[in-house]
């Protein structure tokens, strides 16, 4: 297997609810991070080694990753001689006006295990990506029949679960982040905020989103970082407009996170 680390990270045209990837890792690792969107793909060769939600993982060649959305993980080879494999990213504001409401909420719907074993649908799964980054017009026609039998074989519905005692309080800390992600908000400041302790803050915090709140600010600075360059932005731009004080640390956050850096990432648009 070839030993370079290589990725890549896209937006099929016409279709601006879906993200593409695709990457063939020897030696790189990613941080823990969570996307906002459900990560599904399948593990073309070799295997990947991963923690998610604290439990660990291993993905074997044609299983399928499924990972719900805010769901922290990181990601690595399982052997030395490193894995391939595609995912798909997808948001479920998406998902539901694709299946008109047949898969519903963030808390209603979800994977039971971010590794799915059905190695025919993952064989499936897997020309159907191959085929849609050579033909984009032809991703409702074969992704869209994937998807919806993923969902219905290996998704389940699930109650929504009753809301925690600190829940408000970890929604508006959330709230003061994204509001103030470019001023480098104190825990001291986020703390008088939301009227807890800055040990009971931390606390709650990271039990309900898997990382500390300066994690989670950069992982949102991150995104920001994305969307500046899916708007036309160059790297150095998209860096300050996400609040990162130098282009290298926007730089490192980002391959961190997606497994290419932005210059690569703004060179595919």
């Amino acid at each position: 297997m070839n030993s370079r680390n290589e990725a890549q990270l896209w937006t099929p045209p016409g279709h601006p609810g879906f993200r593409l990837f695709k990457a063939r890792f020897t030696s790189f690792v990613f941080d823990r991070h969570a996307h906002e969107e459900f990560a599904l793909g399948v593990i073309e060769e070799g295997g990947q080694r991963f923690v998610h939600k604290g439990a660990r993982h291993e993905a074997p060649p044609l299983s399928i990753i499924s990972v719900n959305p805010d769901e922290v993980h990181d990601g690595q080879s399982a052997t030395c001689d490193g894995y391939a494999y595609r995912m798909l990213y997808v948001g479920i504001p998406t998902l539901e006006a694709l299946f008109d409401g047949a898969f519903r909420g963030r808390d209603l719907h979800a994977f039971k295990s971010p590794v799915t074993v059905d190695a025919p649908l993952a064989r499936s799964l897997d020309q159907a990506l191959r085929v849609v980054e050579l033909q984009p017009e032809r991703l409702d026609e074969l992704l869209l029949p994937m998807l919806h039998t993923l969902f219905s074989r290996h998704a389940f519905p699930r109650l929504a679960v009753p809301c925690a005692r600190h829940d408000a309080a970890v929604r508006q800390a959330r709230e003061y982040l994204r509001a103030h992600a470019l001023e480098n908000p104190t825990l001291d400041a986020l703390a008088r905020e939301v009227g807890l302790s800055k040990f009971h803050l931390l606390r709650v915090f990271k039990e309900a989103t898997g990382l500390a709140p300066h994690a989670w600010l950069l992982r949102h600075r991150v995104q920001l970082g994305r969307k500046a360059l899916e708007q036309g932005r160059t790297p150095a731009e998209a860096a300050a407009l996400a609040g990162f004080a130098d282009q290298s640390h926007f730089t490192r956050r980002f391959k961190a996170v997606h497994g290419l850096t932005p210059g690569a990432f703004a060179a595919m648009r």
